[in-house]
């Protein structure tokens, strides 16, 4: 999953928050998003500027990386009327 997400932001120049990686525990979801982390920096350093890396790790930071259940929670609470929630 890492290797395939820092092809498609690095490689293909997709935003990291128009992607939604899914991970079965918040362990894992945490996890993952550590190992993305970690791996853009290695494979950015002495390739861009450092405000631009550090423009791609907030990004990275503020990307959807987390379960199934919080992704879903997110999306009920970014469109309550939507879904007929009372916000």
């Amino acid at each position: 999953i890492v290797r395939f997400y820092l092809f498609a932001v690095l490689e293909q120049g997709i935003d990291p928050r128009k992607i939604l990686a899914i991970s079965y525990t918040n362990k894992s979801s945490y996890e993952l998003k550590e190992r993305i982390i970690k791996e853009t920096i290695k494979a950015t350093e002495n390739k861009i500027s450092s405000k631009q890396q550090k423009e791609l790790l907030y990004k990275i930071y503020d990307a959807q990386i987390s379960t199934i259940h919080s992704f879903a929670l997110h999306i009920l609470k970014k469109y309550p009327i939507e879904f007929k929630i009372n916000p």
